[in-house]
């Protein structure tokens, strides 16, 4: 047993069990089975117009899977809003990225930790949950530091050719 959340140790953090869409006759994503498990560091990799996009808008609530559903440590997803899913950890980026180019890396990576924290409270009505998200976002902020190279955490991003700013 988990003590911090109180699930079993082997269940997988996220899973999703035969988790499909259909835009009308289209099927966007059939059957997509996954577990990832604690400390698991994982890709999803495939061709354009394969339905990774789509996955990450199942996973985050943006769109209802059609068949199938979606867990985190154990707790059912389906049906929530986003706003709920995101209240239980889950959120995602885009690819669009706009990095701070006058601020160091490090900066870059700090502002994309704190601006949750500051901002979740206004639109969330849970006790405690300022506590939860900033428990987590020390978590990351921990997981982060540790993929900045220290030789590049004082440089500006503008000093960086386009390729390894993103």
């Amino acid at each position: 047993m988990n003590k911090a959340d109180n699930t079993p140790a082997n269940t997988p953090v996220l899973k999703t069990k035969n988790l499909g869409i259909s835009f009308g006759g289209l099927k966007a994503v059939d059957s997509f089975n996954m577990e990832i498990g604690k400390s698991e560091l994982v890709g999803l990799i495939g061709p354009n117009g394969a339905g990774k996009t789509t996955v990450f808008n199942l996973l985050t609530g943006v769109y209802q899977p059609t068949e199938g559903s979606f867990y985190l440590n154990g707790e059912k997803l389906n049906g929530k809003k986003t706003h709920q899913v995101v209240a239980t950890g889950i959120s995602r980026t885009f690819q669009n990225i706009r990095l701070f180019k006058k601020m160091t890396v490090i900066d870059n990576v700090k502002v994309a930790i704190i601006c949750p924290i500051l901002l979740f409270p206004l639109f969330s009505d849970f006790p405690n949950t300022g506590r939860r998200r900033l428990k987590l976002r020390r978590k990351q902020w921990n997981f982060w530091k540790s993929f900045i190279w220290p030789t590049r955490r004082t440089l500006l991003r503008k000093t960086f050719p386009t390729g390894s700013s993103e």
